[in-house]
C-alpha cells in the first residue's frame, strides 16, 4: 500500500509539473507574438502607425457585416456614370458592316454599405482588383447591340476598381468591342459611314439603375488620334434614351460614331486612270477615218500597249497593300497615262475632224489655240 501511494503522489506532481511548464511556455509563445506586433508597429512610418490598413478594411467590409452583391445598395435606385476612351480603332470592314476597337469603359457609383470613413484608412482611396470587384454588387452594363466583346486578359484580367472613403465605387475595364454600321455607299468615295453602339444596364430598368454619360465635355472621346487605312474619324457623338422593354424602360447609353471616307486614294488609282484611259480610246477613235487611218490604228495599238502592262503591273503591285495615295508606283502610272493622253490629245489636234462632211476647208491649229478660227469651220483642224 505504501508502494501505491507514494506512485499515485509522484504522479500527481509530474502532472503538475507539466501543466505549469505547458502554461509557462503559452506564455513565453504570447509575449513573443505581442513584442512581434509591437516591433511590427514600430517598423511601419509613422502616419501608418495609428491607420487601418486596405486589407483590414475590406475585410470589415464585406465579412460579417451582412453585405450582399445581389442587393441593390440603395432603395431609391442607383445612379451610374460612364465614361469611354478610344483606344484604338482597328479596322472597318465593309462586307461584314462592322467596325472593329479598344476602349476604356469607366463606371461611378455611390455605395454607402462600403462606406469606411469610420476606420481611419491608411489611404485616400483603395486599389483593388477584379477578384474583390466580383464580390461587390455592380450595375451588370453591357453593350446590347455589339457582334463581338470581351475584356482584355493580358496577361490578367484587365479590370481596375477603386473604392472612396465615402463609399463611391470606380471601375474601370479594358475592352475589345465589334459593333455594326450602317454601310451606305450611294456616294462612294465621297461617303459617311456611322456606327453605333448601345450600352445599358443588362439586368435593371430605370427605377432601379439609372444610367447616365459622365457630365464633362466628351464623355466619349480617343485617346490619340485615329488613324486608319481608308477613314477618317469625322465626329462622336453621345446622347442618352429611354427605351421600352417588357420589363419597364431602360436607359440606353447610344455612342454614335462617324467616318469620312479618305477619297484621294480611289481618284488617283482608280479615276484618274480610267478616265485617261476612255480620253486615249476616243482620241484615237476620232482619227479612224483620216487620211493615215493605218498610222493612227499603230498609234492607237502602241499606245494601249504603253498602257495597259502598267496598269496591269500597278494592280498586281496594290494586291494586299493598304490604300496609300503616295507610293512611287502610283506617281509613275499616273505620268504614263498623263503622257500618252497628251500624245493622243496632241496627234487629235493635229488630225483632220471632218465635221458635216467638209473636208476642203481647214483651219491650222495655231487659229485654234488663238482663237482666230474662221466662220466656216465646218471642216477640221490641220497639221
Amino acid at each position: 500500500m505504501d508502494i501505491m501511494e507514494l506512485f499515485l503522489k509522484l504522479a500527481t506532481i509530474l502532472t503538475a509539473t507539466e501543466a505549469f511548464i505547458d502554461h509557462d511556455y503559452d506564455s513565453v509563445e504570447e509575449e513573443r507574438s505581442v513584442d512581434l506586433s509591437h516591433s511590427t508597429d514600430l517598423a511601419r512610418p509613422a502616419r501608418y502607425r495609428n491607420c487601418t490598413r486596405d486589407t483590414d478594411i475590406i475585410d470589415k467590409l464585406l465579412n460579417g457585416t451582412g453585405y450582399k452583391k445581389f442587393r441593390i445598395p440603395q432603395d431609391e435606385g442607383m445612379s451610374v456614370s460612364v465614361e469611354i476612351w478610344i483606344q484604338a480603332i482597328n479596322s472597318i470592314d465593309e462586307l461584314t458592316n462592322d467596325f472593329d476597337m479598344d476602349i476604356y469603359i469607366t463606371e461611378r457609383w455611390l455605395d454607402p454599405a462600403l462606406n469606411f470613413e469610420n476606420l481611419s484608412p491608411c489611404k485616400g482611396n483603395l486599389s483593388l482588383n477584379h477578384q474583390v470587384l466580383d464580390r461587390l454588387w455592380t450595375p451588370n452594363s453591357c453593350f446590347v447591340n455589339s457582334k463581338t466583346a470581351h475584356i482584355h486578359t493580358s496577361p490578367f484580367k484587365s479590370v481596375f476598381l477603386m473604392l472612396f472613403p465615402n463609399g463611391s465605387v470606380m471601375v474601370n475595364y479594358r475592352v475589345r468591342v465589334k459593333g455594326p454600321c450602317t454601310m451606305e455607299l450611294s456616294n462612294f468615295p465621297l461617303d459617311l459611314q456611322r456606327c453605333l453602339l448601345i450600352y445599358e444596364s443588362f439586368n435593371y430598368n430605370n427605377q432601379e439603375v439609372r444610367m447616365r454619360w459622365l457630365e464633362v465635355e466628351q464623355p466619349v472621346r480617343p485617346m490619340e488620334q485615329v488613324v486608319l487605312p481608308d477613314f477618317d474619324l469625322f465626329k462622336i457623338s453621345a446622347y442618352r434614351i429611354e427605351e421600352p422593354y417588357p420589363a419597364g424602360m431602360w436607359d440606353e447609353l447610344h455612342m454614335h460614331i462617324m467616318f469620312e471616307r479618305r477619297f484621294i486614294w480611289y481618284f488617283m488609282q482608280a479615276y484618274l486612270p480610267t478616265y485617261l484611259t476612255i480620253f486615249i480610246r476616243q482620241a484615237a477613235s476620232t482619227t479612224k477615218n483620216s487620211s493615215n487611218a493605218s498610222a493612227d490604228d499603230a498609234r492607237s495599238k502602241r499606245t494601249y500597249g504603253y498602257v495597259f502592262p502598267v496598269w496591269q503591273h500597278h494592280e498586281e503591285s496594290s494586291a494586299g497593300v493598304l490604300h496609300q495615295s503616295h507610293r512611287c508606283v502610283d506617281v509613275g502610272v499616273n505620268d504614263v497615262y498623263l503622257l500618252q493622253s497628251s500624245r493622243a490629245s496632241r496627234h487629235w489636234l493635229q488630225k483632220d475632224l471632218k465635221i458635216g462632211g467638209v473636208s476642203e476647208n481647214r483651219a491650222t491649229t495655231s487659229q485654234v489655240l488663238s482663237g482666230t478660227v474662221p466662220a466656216w469651220l465646218q471642216g477640221g483642224v490641220a497639221s
